[in-house]
């Protein structure tokens, strides 16, 4: 499945994963009021790269598969300039609105993997990692994000003293 469908994202999002939102557990994320609009356009960004419109924008022939854009790692400014739009369409599509869409980490790991010769002059197994995950990630079309919170803990302890178990206060 190197090129993902709406369909192939929301169901991977019914994967059992644990999501708390405001204290309580939501059980499945795609019904949940809170994600459905962000869910929505995910899901019809990835069924475009299935129209004859928006394929050649946001997907190219890679050794033998086609595959996304996002996860092409460019090798010439022809494929640089063809990542470059494929950036520009998911922020258009999203009108900017969206700032980690799946396209953003999705630089962070072809990165990694351009890196790997570099990374492995540490630790071949490291490389070896960088270079799976990469892989992985572009076989799977894989939606990657990260979240940067504030986090709730007490910072008069140590991890290790249990700073980060909330009081049931």
């Amino acid at each position: 499945m190197a090129v993902r469908t709406g369909a192939d994202y929301v169901r991977a999002l019914r994967d059992g994963r644990e999501v708390w939102h405001a204290g309580r557990r939501i059980e499945d994320v795609t019904a949940h009021s809170g994600f459905t609009g962000t869910i929505k356009t995910l899901a019809d960004l990835y069924d475009k790269q299935h129209t004859p419109e928006y394929r050649e924008v946001m997907t190219l022939e890679h050794e033998g598969e086609r595959l996304s854009c996002s996860y092409l790692a460019p090798k010439n400014a022809e494929q640089l300039a063809q990542k470059r739009r494929n950036i520009e369409f998911w922020a258009q599509q999203t009108f900017g609105q969206m700032g980690r869409y799946p396209d953003f980490c999705a630089q962070l790991v072809v990165g990694l993997f351009d890196w790997a010769h570099v990374i492995e002059k540490y630790d071949k197994r490291w490389a070896d990692n960088a270079r799976n995950y990469y892989l992985h990630c572009r076989r799977n079309d894989l939606c990657l994000t990260h979240a940067l919170t504030d986090q709730y803990y007490d910072r008069s302890k140590r991890a290790s003293d249990g700073a980060f178990t909330r009081s049931a206060s």
